[in-house]
Protein backbone atom coordinates (compact mmCIF):
# COMPACT_ATOMS: atom_id res chain seq x y z
CA UNK A 1 0.00 0.00 0.00
CA UNK A 2 1.27 3.52 -0.67
CA UNK A 3 2.48 5.39 2.40
CA UNK A 4 1.57 8.86 1.06
CA UNK A 5 5.14 10.04 0.67
CA UNK A 6 6.56 11.31 -2.60
CA UNK A 7 9.36 9.66 -4.48
CA UNK A 8 12.08 11.46 -6.38
CA UNK A 9 11.91 10.62 -10.04
CA UNK A 10 15.14 11.31 -11.88
CA UNK A 11 14.84 12.73 -15.38
CA UNK A 12 16.88 11.92 -18.46
CA UNK A 13 19.45 14.71 -18.33
CA UNK A 14 22.16 13.32 -20.58
CA UNK A 15 25.89 13.35 -19.75
CA UNK A 16 26.86 15.72 -16.95
CA UNK A 17 29.69 18.20 -17.31
CA UNK A 18 32.93 17.08 -15.68
CA UNK A 19 34.19 18.82 -12.52
CA UNK A 20 37.28 20.06 -14.32
CA UNK A 21 35.20 21.57 -17.09
CA UNK A 22 32.78 23.19 -14.63
CA UNK A 23 35.67 24.86 -12.81
CA UNK A 24 36.71 26.68 -15.98
CA UNK A 25 33.25 28.17 -16.69
CA UNK A 26 32.41 31.74 -15.74
CA UNK A 27 29.29 32.68 -13.82
CA UNK A 28 27.64 33.71 -17.07
CA UNK A 29 28.59 30.48 -18.84
CA UNK A 30 27.27 28.39 -15.95
CA UNK A 31 24.05 30.42 -15.86
CA UNK A 32 23.52 30.20 -19.63
CA UNK A 33 24.11 26.44 -19.57
CA UNK A 34 21.70 26.13 -16.64
CA UNK A 35 19.12 28.12 -18.59
CA UNK A 36 19.45 25.80 -21.59
CA UNK A 37 19.02 22.73 -19.37
CA UNK A 38 15.97 24.24 -17.68
CA UNK A 39 14.51 25.08 -21.07
CA UNK A 40 14.91 21.43 -22.05
CA UNK A 41 13.19 20.41 -18.78
CA UNK A 42 16.45 18.88 -17.54
CA UNK A 43 15.75 20.42 -14.16
CA UNK A 44 18.15 18.41 -11.97
CA UNK A 45 21.21 19.32 -14.02
CA UNK A 46 19.98 22.86 -14.64
CA UNK A 47 19.33 23.58 -10.96
CA UNK A 48 22.74 22.19 -9.98
CA UNK A 49 24.48 24.37 -12.56
CA UNK A 50 22.53 27.39 -11.35
CA UNK A 51 23.52 26.63 -7.76
CA UNK A 52 27.16 26.54 -8.81
CA UNK A 53 26.76 29.80 -10.70
CA UNK A 54 25.30 31.44 -7.59
CA UNK A 55 28.09 30.11 -5.41
CA UNK A 56 30.71 31.36 -7.86
CA UNK A 57 29.00 34.75 -8.07
CA UNK A 58 29.04 35.00 -4.28
CA UNK A 59 32.73 34.21 -4.23
CA UNK A 60 33.48 36.82 -6.91
CA UNK A 61 31.41 39.46 -5.10
CA UNK A 62 31.62 42.92 -6.62
CA UNK A 63 33.84 41.69 -9.47
CA UNK A 64 30.84 40.06 -11.17
CA UNK A 65 30.35 41.68 -14.57
CA UNK A 66 27.08 43.20 -15.71
CA UNK A 67 26.69 40.60 -18.46
CA UNK A 68 27.35 37.68 -16.10
CA UNK A 69 24.85 39.09 -13.61
CA UNK A 70 22.28 39.43 -16.41
CA UNK A 71 22.75 35.79 -17.43
CA UNK A 72 22.41 34.74 -13.79
CA UNK A 73 19.21 36.77 -13.48
CA UNK A 74 17.64 35.07 -16.48
CA UNK A 75 18.53 31.61 -15.11
CA UNK A 76 16.94 32.50 -11.75
CA UNK A 77 13.84 33.73 -13.56
CA UNK A 78 13.65 30.47 -15.51
CA UNK A 79 13.90 28.52 -12.27
CA UNK A 80 11.11 30.65 -10.80
CA UNK A 81 8.86 29.80 -13.73
CA UNK A 82 9.58 26.11 -13.17
CA UNK A 83 8.38 26.34 -9.57
CA UNK A 84 5.17 27.98 -10.72
CA UNK A 85 4.46 25.68 -13.64
CA UNK A 86 6.00 22.27 -12.95
CA UNK A 87 5.76 19.79 -10.09
CA UNK A 88 9.40 19.65 -9.01
CA UNK A 89 11.18 20.21 -5.73
CA UNK A 90 14.04 22.63 -5.09
CA UNK A 91 16.63 20.12 -6.31
CA UNK A 92 14.87 19.66 -9.63
CA UNK A 93 13.25 16.31 -8.91
CA UNK A 94 9.70 15.62 -10.02
CA UNK A 95 6.96 15.00 -7.47
CA UNK A 96 5.77 11.46 -8.12
CA UNK A 97 4.39 8.39 -6.40
CA UNK A 98 0.98 8.70 -4.80
CA UNK A 99 1.28 12.18 -3.34
CA UNK A 100 -0.87 14.75 -5.19
CA UNK A 101 1.42 17.45 -6.56
CA UNK A 102 1.03 21.07 -5.45
CA UNK A 103 -1.79 22.82 -7.29
CA UNK A 104 0.59 25.24 -9.01
CA UNK A 105 4.02 23.88 -8.28
CA UNK A 106 6.02 25.63 -5.55
CA UNK A 107 4.50 29.11 -5.64
CA UNK A 108 6.50 30.46 -2.70
CA UNK A 109 9.78 29.28 -4.18
CA UNK A 110 8.82 30.80 -7.51
CA UNK A 111 8.30 34.21 -5.96
CA UNK A 112 11.60 33.96 -4.09
CA UNK A 113 13.43 33.30 -7.37
CA UNK A 114 11.65 36.19 -9.09
CA UNK A 115 12.76 38.52 -6.29
CA UNK A 116 16.32 37.20 -6.51
CA UNK A 117 16.31 37.59 -10.29
CA UNK A 118 15.05 41.17 -9.99
CA UNK A 119 17.79 42.04 -7.51
CA UNK A 120 20.37 40.46 -9.80
CA UNK A 121 19.14 42.48 -12.78
CA UNK A 122 19.32 45.65 -10.68
CA UNK A 123 22.92 44.82 -9.79
CA UNK A 124 23.68 44.34 -13.50
CA UNK A 125 22.14 47.73 -14.27
CA UNK A 126 24.19 49.40 -11.54
CA UNK A 127 27.32 47.96 -13.13
CA UNK A 128 26.23 49.04 -16.62
CA UNK A 129 23.29 51.47 -16.90
CA UNK A 130 23.08 50.84 -20.66
CA UNK A 131 22.57 47.06 -20.30
CA UNK A 132 19.23 46.78 -22.09
CA UNK A 133 19.02 42.99 -21.55
CA UNK A 134 19.11 43.56 -17.80
CA UNK A 135 16.33 46.15 -18.06
CA UNK A 136 14.15 43.72 -20.02
CA UNK A 137 14.73 41.06 -17.38
CA UNK A 138 13.94 43.50 -14.60
CA UNK A 139 10.72 44.62 -16.27
CA UNK A 140 9.61 41.03 -16.68
CA UNK A 141 10.23 40.27 -13.01
CA UNK A 142 8.43 43.44 -11.90
CA UNK A 143 5.38 42.35 -13.87
CA UNK A 144 5.57 38.83 -12.41
CA UNK A 145 5.63 40.38 -8.91
CA UNK A 146 2.72 42.72 -9.65
CA UNK A 147 4.85 45.89 -9.61
CA UNK A 148 3.11 47.62 -12.49
CA UNK A 149 4.30 51.17 -11.79
CA UNK A 150 7.90 50.02 -11.49
CA UNK A 151 7.55 48.04 -14.72
CA UNK A 152 6.20 51.14 -16.48
CA UNK A 153 9.23 53.13 -15.35
CA UNK A 154 11.55 50.35 -16.50
CA UNK A 155 9.89 50.27 -19.93
CA UNK A 156 10.38 54.03 -20.22
CA UNK A 157 14.09 53.60 -19.43
CA UNK A 158 14.32 50.89 -22.09
CA UNK A 159 12.74 53.25 -24.63
CA UNK A 160 15.32 55.91 -23.74
CA UNK A 161 18.22 53.47 -24.13
CA UNK A 162 16.96 52.31 -27.52
CA UNK A 163 16.65 55.91 -28.69
CA UNK A 164 20.18 56.79 -27.51
CA UNK A 165 21.92 53.50 -28.37
CA UNK A 166 21.12 52.63 -32.02
CA UNK A 167 23.03 49.34 -31.76
CA UNK A 168 20.55 48.19 -29.09
CA UNK A 169 17.50 49.31 -31.08
CA UNK A 170 16.85 46.00 -32.83
CA UNK A 171 13.92 43.96 -34.08
CA UNK A 172 14.24 41.69 -31.03
CA UNK A 173 14.32 44.65 -28.62
CA UNK A 174 11.15 46.15 -30.07
CA UNK A 175 9.34 42.81 -29.92
CA UNK A 176 10.42 42.46 -26.29
CA UNK A 177 8.80 45.83 -25.63
CA UNK A 178 5.67 44.55 -27.37
CA UNK A 179 5.59 41.77 -24.79
CA UNK A 180 6.04 44.11 -21.82
CA UNK A 181 3.44 46.63 -23.00
CA UNK A 182 1.09 43.82 -23.95
CA UNK A 183 1.18 42.45 -20.41
CA UNK A 184 0.44 45.97 -19.16
CA UNK A 185 -2.47 46.17 -21.66
CA UNK A 186 -1.13 49.43 -23.10
CA UNK A 187 -2.47 49.05 -26.64
CA UNK A 188 -1.01 52.31 -27.90
CA UNK A 189 2.51 51.39 -26.79
CA UNK A 190 2.07 47.89 -28.18
CA UNK A 191 1.23 49.13 -31.67
CA UNK A 192 3.95 51.77 -31.50
CA UNK A 193 6.51 49.08 -30.66
CA UNK A 194 5.20 46.91 -33.48
CA UNK A 195 5.62 49.81 -35.92
CA UNK A 196 9.26 50.26 -34.92
CA UNK A 197 9.84 46.51 -35.07
CA UNK A 198 8.58 46.51 -38.67
CA UNK A 199 11.12 49.17 -39.63
CA UNK A 200 13.94 47.12 -38.07
CA UNK A 201 12.93 43.76 -39.51
CA UNK A 202 14.24 43.91 -43.07
CA UNK A 203 17.43 41.99 -42.24
CA UNK A 204 15.79 39.27 -40.14
CA UNK A 205 14.62 35.89 -41.41
CA UNK A 206 11.43 36.11 -43.55
CA UNK A 207 9.64 33.62 -41.30
CA UNK A 208 10.17 35.93 -38.31
CA UNK A 209 8.71 38.84 -40.26
CA UNK A 210 5.75 36.72 -41.32
CA UNK A 211 5.08 35.57 -37.76
CA UNK A 212 5.20 39.12 -36.45
CA UNK A 213 2.89 40.36 -39.20
CA UNK A 214 0.43 37.53 -38.45
CA UNK A 215 0.53 38.25 -34.69
CA UNK A 216 0.02 41.97 -35.29
CA UNK A 217 -2.90 41.42 -37.66
CA UNK A 218 -4.51 39.01 -35.19
CA UNK A 219 -4.07 41.53 -32.39
CA UNK A 220 -5.71 44.31 -34.40
CA UNK A 221 -8.57 41.97 -35.31
CA UNK A 222 -9.15 41.08 -31.65
CA UNK A 223 -9.12 44.69 -30.56
CA UNK A 224 -12.57 46.25 -30.27
CA UNK A 225 -11.20 49.53 -31.53
CA UNK A 226 -7.80 50.85 -32.56
CA UNK A 227 -6.80 54.48 -32.52
CA UNK A 228 -6.53 55.81 -36.12
CA UNK A 229 -3.19 57.40 -35.21
CA UNK A 230 -1.81 54.02 -34.11
CA UNK A 231 -3.04 52.34 -37.30
CA UNK A 232 -1.43 55.14 -39.32
CA UNK A 233 1.90 54.43 -37.61
CA UNK A 234 1.63 50.78 -38.62
CA UNK A 235 0.76 51.67 -42.22
CA UNK A 236 3.62 54.18 -42.46
CA UNK A 237 6.06 51.59 -41.13
CA UNK A 238 4.79 49.05 -43.69
CA UNK A 239 5.25 51.52 -46.55
CA UNK A 240 8.85 52.25 -45.48
CA UNK A 241 9.56 48.53 -45.16
CA UNK A 242 8.11 47.89 -48.63
CA UNK A 243 10.48 50.49 -50.11
CA UNK A 244 13.44 48.74 -48.46
CA UNK A 245 12.26 45.26 -49.43
CA UNK A 246 9.95 45.54 -52.46
CA UNK A 247 10.07 41.81 -53.26
CA UNK A 248 8.81 40.73 -49.83
CA UNK A 249 5.03 40.46 -49.84
CA UNK A 250 4.69 40.27 -46.04
CA UNK A 251 4.16 43.96 -45.42
CA UNK A 252 2.21 44.52 -48.62
CA UNK A 253 -0.36 42.03 -47.32
CA UNK A 254 -0.30 43.56 -43.83
CA UNK A 255 -0.66 47.08 -45.22
CA UNK A 256 -3.69 46.06 -47.28
CA UNK A 257 -5.25 44.43 -44.22
CA UNK A 258 -4.77 47.50 -42.00
CA UNK A 259 -6.02 49.84 -44.73
CA UNK A 260 -9.26 47.85 -44.91
CA UNK A 261 -9.68 48.07 -41.13
CA UNK A 262 -9.08 51.82 -41.19
CA UNK A 263 -11.58 52.26 -44.04
CA UNK A 264 -14.18 50.28 -42.11
CA UNK A 265 -13.62 52.48 -39.04
CA UNK A 266 -14.04 55.64 -41.13
CA UNK A 267 -17.34 54.36 -42.54
CA UNK A 268 -18.67 53.69 -39.04
CA UNK A 269 -17.57 57.14 -37.91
Amino acid sequence: MPDGSFERKEMDIGPALGEAQLATLSVGELARTANVCIGRTEFIEGFELLKQAQEKAGAEGQDLSSNDATDLGYALAAQGHVFYNYCVDTDGYEFGGYTPPPAKGLEGEGRIRFVQAGETFMYAIEKDPSNVRAYFGLGDMQLELGQRQEATETAEKIEAILENEPSSDTFASRLALVSIYGRMEDEGKVLGSYAKAIERSISVHPKLRQKMAYDLAARINRSKSSNPKELQEIMSACRRAIILGPTDLTYQVLLSHVEKIQAAQEQVA
